[in-house]
């Protein structure tokens, strides 16, 4: 067989190889969301919960860089909160804030304070607010980061450091971290 042919062999099955991973890899993150998106829709607060007609304490607001904090079965520790327009993925392309939004990483440090092992989901605990009051779940882009919390398998006892990625507009400033209840 001509070597050229043999090349051109090897480089069209490379191509298909990558374009195959590609392609896998989008098809597995679509699926994982989804899946998320689907676990989050069907939660719903307990009917004790529901207008019961008792005064509702304020929600809890956490912005010390540094500081110790605790929420029922977790203490986390604000790290830093972080600005940016592109988020660098560890396997695949960057990822570009849309016009006008920019995105906020903050880094915690979590552990859980419970005796029991749990799976730890952002929106359980806390979201994103700004100055301006405006509120923000977590963000779609949460695992384009190399470090990211959501759906972090948590011990007892056993600290994990990483980020949380919200999306907020532009014009956003004086961030905190914020309690969620249901709603």
């Amino acid at each position: 067989m001509d070597r050229r042919y043999i090349i051109g062999f090897a480089a069209i099955l490379i191509v298909s190889c990558s374009f195959s991973f590609y392609i896998g890899r989008e098809s597995m993150r679509t699926e994982i969301r989804s899946r998320l998106s689907d676990a989050f829709s069907s939660l719903s607060a307990p009917e004790s919960a529901i207008d019961s007609g008792a005064p509702t304490k304020p929600l809890e607001r956490f912005a010390e860089i540094g500081t110790s904090y605790d929420l029922t079965g977790l203490n986390f520790v604000i790290d830093g909160f972080e600005e940016k327009t592109t988020l660098n993925q560890p396997y695949d392309s960057p990822v570009k804030a849309p016009d006008g939004v920019k995105f906020v990483l903050v880094n915690l440090k979590i552990t859980n304070s419970g005796a029991e092992q749990y799976t730890f989901f952002v929106d359980h605990f806390f979201r994103l607010a700004d100055a301006q009051g405006r509120r923000f779940n977590m963000s779609e882009h949460w695992q384009d980061v190399k470090t990211y919390l959501n759906v972090s398998d948590l011990g007892p006892g056993v600290p994990k450091s990483g980020i949380v990625v919200y999306e907020v507009p532009n014009d956003s400033s004086g961030y905190f971290l914020e309690e969620c209840r249901p709603d």
